[in-house]
């Protein structure tokens, strides 16, 4: 139930592509990490001390995990239904009873070859039988959804079915094993803005911008000379140049991330290389398809592709 809920949270909440490492990294942690849980904290019982213990393994209650994917974004891991544990893992068990894959390609050639001896060296017979196998295969094969498979209901009940299942059950061969239990999760996803101090956002009602000004130096054996120093001072945005100038920087970021027809998901992770907040490039992504410097195919949410129709931007 938890994975179709994770399913439906991705599919609403993260829009357009999304790094194609994100799943496989994590996918490959969350293994490394609950093999080396289970090599420090496992249990493995029978089915006699498990009616004794009668409690799982661990079962954690309330749980906020933060998983900061790097592209300005952030997952949030937290309980879909409050009432219940999150995560709940069962003890081992010491006592599985494991089948052992049977021989099934031996097992026909040697039936196969014993047929072929009992009709002397005869192929015709052997070739017959196999006919009238692929023939019933063939009648129980179905292509669903691009997938094929063999619909056992299909196949012709065998002649003395009872004694040949004996038979056949003679050749299973099992062993006790050891299995860890199957862990119960109860969580959904929230996608959050990162807040990180590798950039800070633009703030276009403060430009910090260099001043020159005059000052007196007092150089040994010479008169005094008037130099010109800068000092920086922040102004106020009634000096509309440096923020068009400023507004214009980011506009050219936002069209250089936009490679042909690119989707958000595209254009957040370039433009995590110029070390833009999302919460500053965004609305002026947004303002730009406003204005038509940037175009879309019209399409809404994850199918939505941004346009630039010249990559060559003047500043």
């Amino acid at each position: 139930m938890t994975k179709k809920i994770l399913k439906k949270n991705v599919e609403e909440q993260m829009e357009g592509d999304f790094p194609a490492e994100l799943g496989v990294a994590l996918s490959a942690l969350g293994d490394v990490l609950t093999a080396q849980w289970w090599e420090q904290n496992g249990v493995f019982l029978d089915k006699a001390e498990r009616d004794v213990r009668n409690e799982p393994l661990a079962s954690v209650g309330n749980m906020n995990i933060k998983i900061d994917t790097g592209y300005g974004k952030t997952f949030v891991l937290s309980p879909a239904n409050e009432d219940e544990p999150s995560v709940v893992i069962p003890v081992g068990m010491s006592d599985k009873v494991t089948t052992a894959t049977r021989p099934n390609d031996w097992i026909m050639s040697f039936l196969l070859a014993c047929i072929q001896e009992m009709a002397q060296d005869d192929y015709i017979t052997v070739s017959r039988i196999m006919d009238a196998i692929n023939h019933h295969i063939d009648v129980a094969t179905e292509v669903k959804d691009d997938k094929k498979r063999i619909v056992q209901t299909k196949l012709p009940a065998v002649k003395n079915a009872g004694m040949i299942s004996g038979f056949l059950s003679s050749m299973k061969r099992t062993f006790t094993s050891r299995c860890r239990g199957s862990s119960r999760i109860n969580l959904k996803m929230d996608l959050v803005n990162t807040t990180t101090n590798v950039s800070k956002p633009l703030d276009f009602n403060e430009v910090v911008v260099p001043k020159l000004q005059p000052t007196t130096i007092i150089r040994e054996g010479k008169a005094p000379v008037k130099d010109v120093v800068k000092d920086v001072v922040k102004i106020k945005p009634d000096i509309d140049v440096d923020v068009m100038l400023s507004r214009r920087v980011l506009e050219s970021q936002i069209k250089a991330s936009i490679e042909g027809e690119s989707t958000i998901g595209m254009i957040r992770k370039s433009m995590v290389q110029f070390g833009v907040d999302e919460a500053v490039w965004r609305p002026r992504l947004d303002a730009m398809v406003k204005s038509g410097n940037v175009q879309t195919n019209g399409l809404d949410r994850r199918a939505k592709r941004y346009i630039v129709e010249s990559k060559e931007v003047k500043v």
